[in-house]
């Protein structure tokens, strides 16, 4: 299944309005042995981790949309000042800062800089959800849509608007959640006889609810202001 929806399928009024991505449904069965859920339990974990703290930020602040207007260039043109409480960097920071994209976790980088070239190339994109790191770093879940808003003749984005909101909170409960279930089958496994030492695993749902929750690539925090080489 491709990363964006069959353009064609999209309700042209100016830039094409594409649905948000929410990936592939599935509703699956997998056997898994003690050694898988050890494993997954030991990775979500990690990645629970890895969010930022709970109460590190004013929970008023959590429903707010943030918008912020970046260039073909990948410029900041505006940003408002509440991202600073959120993701810790202070407004000139943005001044001189480019290339945002290679700031998100390594295993959104790929879908979200698809998603990007599909706005520069004049798309409306609503409701991606990717992991971008706070000044501190750690990583924090956002909820964002591109808007292109200044284009050329050809319908090339020249000014996109962002409107994005923190979803850490809810990304955490999502990963508790899955835990909880892992542990539950990682005990009755434990205590079921050596014969049947396998538990099916049953689950549906949409993959980017929860998103590739593997731990983060060990990296210089972007405070340092590092070059892409600071990405394994």
């Amino acid at each position: 299944m491709p990363l964006i929806p069959d353009p064609t399928q999209a309700t042209r009024q100016g830039a094409a309005d594409v649905p948000p991505f929410r990936g592939p449904f599935r509703n699956e069965a997998k056997m898994l042995d003690r050694a898988d859920l050890e494993s997954r339990i030991e990775s979500l974990s990690r990645s629970l981790d890895d969010l930022r703290p709970p109460g590190a930020v004013d929970r008023r602040l959590a429903p707010l949309v943030v918008i912020d207007r970046i260039d073909h260039l990948g410029r900041y043109l505006y940003v408002d000042r509440i991202a600073e409480d959120l993701l810790g960097f202070p407004p000139e920071y943005y001044e001189t800062e480019t290339d945002w994209v290679r700031y998100n976790h390594r295993l959104d980088i790929e879908r979200v800089a698809v998603l990007w070239d599909a706005a520069l190339r004049g798309r409306r994109i609503r409701g991606i959800e990717y992991r971008t790191d706070h000044v501190d770093g750690y990583w924090v879940w956002l909820e964002d849509s591109f808007t292109p808003i200044l284009s050329d003749r050809s319908g090339r984005s020249l000014v996109i608007e962002g409107r994005w909101r923190d979803i850490t909170p809810r990304k955490r409960r999502e990963i508790e959640f899955l835990l909880e279930g892992l542990e539950d089958s990682l005990r009755m496994l434990k205590s079921a006889p050596v014969s049947g030492r396998t538990v099916v695993l049953r689950y549906s749902g949409s993959r980017s609810r929860t998103g590739d929750l593997s731990p983060r690539a060990p990296r210089t925090p972007r405070g340092g202001r590092p070059g892409p080489s600071g990405w394994t």
